[in-house]
């Protein structure tokens, strides 16, 4: 005999453990392959369901980036100029979750094994791929290290002030986009792998734009672990079987 389906409902509350890599004037390769200057974050988040396939949430992280020429070795130039930052960043976000495989089932109490939602704890999958994409605001306040206290051969003095003078706005938004991958552990409790690449749309993300590549805008990516909690309730649109 099948148990009767037990009732989840509409909201899911978790976090995640995260990497975060900065990509800008201050960062040689544009895929940081070799995990220069990975520095720390975390993240918690409250999500809703919207539909089989889909669920929205708001999205908070801390964390840090950072960037310093002298960890690449080439360009050769990158060594003598030797400028590095580092910054908080503190990002809020909207985020959409796309499951194509329907993560969710419809709340049913089945009759057989036939009947049983997808992704129950009898049978079926329990690992889900879904696409992620939203909108927010990061803030960043970046530390500045010139090396040019002595003059520089690979710093333009006059455009070096202009980064300094410059004033620029400490939050910038931003485009997160990317993929992740989500196991259900138990009807409440599920753990996930997700990546985001985050376009800033600035090029003031490390501090640092004249006096590098001011006609390419900075951004960041993170990666990480984490876990999800859906709360109980009577009004869930989706639910899965009991499991003895």
């Amino acid at each position: 005999m099948i148990p009767a389906a037990q009732n989840l409902g509409l909201w899911e509350i978790g976090g995640s453990v995260l990497m975060t890599s900065y990509e800008g004037d201050l960062h040689a390769p544009d895929i940081n392959y070799t995990l220069k200057n990975i520095q720390p974050a975390v993240s918690g988040y409250i999500r809703r369901e919207v539909g089989r396939n889909a669920t929205l949430r708001l999205n908070l992280m801390v964390g840090k980036i950072a960037g310093a020429d002298k960890s690449f070795e080439k360009p050769a130039w990158r060594q003598i100029r030797g400028a590095s930052f580092e910054s908080t960043i503190v990002e809020g976000s909207v985020l959409a979750e796309i499951y194509p495989l329907s993560f969710f089932s419809l709340k049913n109490s089945p009759s057989n094994a036939e009947d049983m939602p997808r992704g129950s704890q009898r049978g079926g999958t329990r690992l889900f791929p879904y696409a992620l994409i939203g909108f927010g605001a990061a803030f960043s306040n970046p530390t500045v290290a010139w090396n040019d206290a002595n003059g520089n051969p690979q710093i333009d003095p006059s455009l070096a002030q202009m980064d300094k003078n410059a004033k620029t706005k400490r939050t910038h938004f931003v485009l997160p986009f990317g993929a992740g991958l989500r196991y259900k552990l138990t009807d409440h409790f599920t753990i996930h792998l997700e990546g985001l690449l985050r376009p800033t749309f600035s090029d003031y993300l490390d501090g640092f734009s004249q006096a590098g590549n001011p006609n390419k805008n900075d951004w960041f990516f993170t990666a990480g672990i984490g876990v999800g909690y859906t709360l109980p309730g009577k009004n869930g649109m989706y639910s899965y079987p009991t499991v003895n």
